[in-house]
């Protein structure tokens, strides 16, 4: 895990519009320091902790699209009885006590 913190704070470190000493973004400029863009959760949440700065559009818009991913609810599982020990387990096996 050391290598990754590591790598980490050397991207950060050299990128100029990022304050390594709290992680925030400058307000002039917004800049992801992945190479990968950020997901919508993930923007959301760093605007909470003020370390990505959104206007309240951009935040508004990201809301909506989160609530259309989010608001369908999965369908009901098919709810079955299992057996606590199965029919083919040795009646006579002396299981060793758990510690």
């Amino acid at each position: 895990v050391e290598f990754q913190i590591t790598k980490c704070k050397e991207k950060l470190s050299a990128h100029p519009s990022v304050n390594s000493a709290h992680l925030s973004v400058n307000k002039e400029e917004k800049v992801n320091v992945c190479d990968s863009p950020l997901d919508i959760a993930t923007q959301l949440l760093l605007s909470n902790v003020k370390k990505l700065v959104l206007s309240d559009s951009e935040k508004n818009t990201l809301k909506n699209k989160w609530k259309l991913l989010t608001e369908k609810k999965s369908e009901n599982a098919e709810v079955r009885a299992v057996a606590l020990v199965p029919k083919d387990f040795p009646k006579d096996l002396v299981l060793a006590p758990l510690p």
